[in-house]
């Protein structure tokens, strides 16, 4: 397998869930692969809607003040890998 290739998994019910089908994802300027993501069927579908109701649930319950405190983390996480999604976003999108 070509080096640098990343495999993204959905993620499901907190897990990373393995998905048999996948679908190559290239460089349009080079037409290099540089991904592969899941092809998801009807049953992966079903889990991850299952699991989301069941998180929204969960997420309604908790104080104004809990959920702000998740959304802290999370935007803190994503501002540590800004300079990797920006990559990841102009090698996708990049055309001759």
């Amino acid at each position: 397998m070509e080096k640098n290739i990343k495999k993204y998994d959905n993620f499901i019910g907190g897990v990373f869930a393995e998905c048999k089908e996948r679908i190559k994802v290239y460089n349009p300027a080079t037409e290099e692969l540089i991904s592969t993501i899941p092809s998801s069927g009807e049953e992966d579908i079903s889990r991850a809607l299952e699991s989301a109701t069941h998180a929204k649930q969960n997420w309604a319950g908790l104080p104004a003040i809990e959920r702000a405190k998740h959304l802290r983390v999370i935007a803190n996480k994503i501002r540590e890998k800004v300079l990797f999604w920006l990559v990841s976003l102009v090698r996708n999108r990049v055309k001759h």
